[in-house]
């Protein structure tokens, strides 16, 4: 009986190369997923690092509320303004703070904004005018 193939040298070259290419586009591929992984993660922690920095202005806005009503609430005119708060920034964050008023209730709104962004809003109901008394009602 004859071998079928009767000189078997350079047999293994095309199964080296083979393994090579399959080995390479299996890389490529894992390469591909392990980028899409980070860049999701990135964005997933900047969406966490913009909440923070917003809920930090919201708190900001409380501590004034707390400390110095009269900086953010006139309650003869039944207004209220975020202008003389100072923290603009959070954390590399741009915030912009917010404040309304109504007969019942106060509303605090930070956001903060840089590559992602996010809103908190805080809702104080009105308990008592003279002298003023807030009871936070919602925050979301």
């Amino acid at each position: 009986m004859r071998p079928f193939i009767q000189n078997q040298k350079g047999a293994a070259l095309p199964v080296v190369l083979g393994i090579i290419v399959v080995g390479t586009l299996v890389g490529i591929g894992l390469l591909g997923f392990l980028f899409n992984e980070i860049s999701k993660s990135q964005t997933v922690t900047e969406s966490i690092q913009a909440k923070y920095a917003a809920e930090a202005g919201a708190e900001t806005l409380l501590s004034v509320i707390e400390h110095k009503p009269a900086d953010l609430i006139d309650i003869q005119k039944k207004s209220c303004s975020a202008e003389k708060v100072s923290s603009k920034k959070m954390n590399g964050y741009d915030l912009v703070l917010k404040c309304s008023m109504t007969e019942k209730n106060v509303k605090l709104t930070s956001t903060a904004s840089d590559e992602q962004s996010h809103t908190t809003t805080v809702t104080l109901d009105v308990t008592k005018t003279s002298p003023l008394e807030l009871k936070v009602s919602s925050w979301e």
